[in-house]
């Protein structure tokens, strides 16, 4: 065994015998040059046999907890037809209670695991669900303009309701999109922020030509943190385009939109606090949030635009995700 083999072996041994263990201590404890330690470092990682956790200067090296994806192979050699597996190659995804994230089989194996759930029959029923929900996409974005006149009828004042996918669907949960924005906004990661602007992307630019766009609004958040998801979206996106300025006002106590369970009172949070500080006159605008639950933020926020007569066409209105119902609450966001 020559010297950098024997490093190796040792470094994985002193991780795999460790709750975690800092490149610091592990230095100390083998007597040997940080750029060779990190070289097998690195090696390790890519070979799935340690996780790096934490960022600098608290990283701490931890073993790789080896799943059982035994399934996997049973998975790939099934009778499930060709379309059914690319339904979910290209749309499942899983995080894990550790936080790692598995895409398409791996990760629908992994669920089904988790659930004692077999993964043919699972396979074929994430697929019809599929199927019911992807009937209201086109070219990959969804008209849910139905949502907005069945919650808000006479009072719906976006011509167009736009969702790039929905929040949910009935027993697997969050959809790939919303479960990222999900997790981007509660930690924070810029990192998960850069997978979702990879599916975003074109799909906003493609709205933006098609409606012929000339000015965009960011929805403003309520929750004061301190990377905000939509200010991180808004500079990610670049949109070539003047943005309209929108306010979020708080009187006294900030109440979130998703602590209140009525239509009525969500119309008063969003009537009382958002106030839009432009005098620019456009043709068409789009309005962008996250999370669509109610619609009442979009809806009342278009309404203002129109009483000022900033567009002297349409005002739109697009969710990264968004529910089906015409009123319902997205409490988990």
């Amino acid at each position: 065994m020559n010297p950098h083999q024997s490093f190796k072996k040792q470094i994985l041994d002193l991780i795999l015998n460790s709750e975690g263990i800092s490149a610091k201590q592990i230095q100390k404890k083998l007597e040997i040059s940080q750029p060779t330690l990190f070289k097998h470092l690195k090696k390790l990682i890519l070979e799935d046999k340690i996780q790096k956790i934490g960022s600098v200067p608290s990283v701490f090296y931890v073993p790789l907890k080896k799943d059982n994806l035994n399934l996997i192979q049973d998975f790939s050699e099934n009778n499930l037809e060709n379309e059914i597996k690319q339904v979910i190659s290209d749309n499942f995804l899983y995080i894990s209670p550790d936080g790692r994230i598995f895409n398409g089989f791996e990760g629908f194996v992994l669920w089904c695991q988790k659930r004692s759930q077999k993964v043919f029959k699972t396979a074929t029923e994430y697929y019809q669900i599929f199927q019911k929900y992807n009937k209201f996409k086109e070219n990959g974005i969804i008209k849910a303009s139905f949502k907005i006149r069945e919650s808000f009828g006479k009072e719906s004042y976006l011509d167009e309701l736009f969702y790039l996918d929905f929040y949910a669907i009935e027993r697997f949960g969050r959809t790939k999109l919303a479960e990222l924005s999900f997790q981007a906004k509660q930690s924070q990661d810029g990192k998960i922020l850069n997978k979702i602007m990879e599916m975003v992307n074109f799909k906003i630019r493609d709205i933006l030509i098609k409606y012929k766009i000339d000015a965009v609004g960011f929805i403003p958040p309520t929750v004061n943190r301190k990377v905000q998801f939509q200010k991180e979206l808004e500079q990610k996106l670049a949109l070539p385009l003047p943005h309209l300025k929108l306010l979020k006002l708080i009187i006294e106590t900030p109440v979130q939109q998703k602590s209140l369970k009525s239509k009525e009172d969500r119309i008063l949070n969003a009537k009382k606090t958002i106030f839009v500080n432009d005098e620019r006159i456009f043709e068409n605008i789009l309005l962008i949030d996250d999370f669509v639950g109610s619609g009442s933020t979009l809806n009342q926020t278009a309404k203002k635009i129109k009483a000022k007569k900033l567009a002297k066409k349409n005002v739109y209105g697009l969710g990264l995700t968004g529910s089906l119902k015409g009123f319902e609450v997205i409490n988990q966001v």
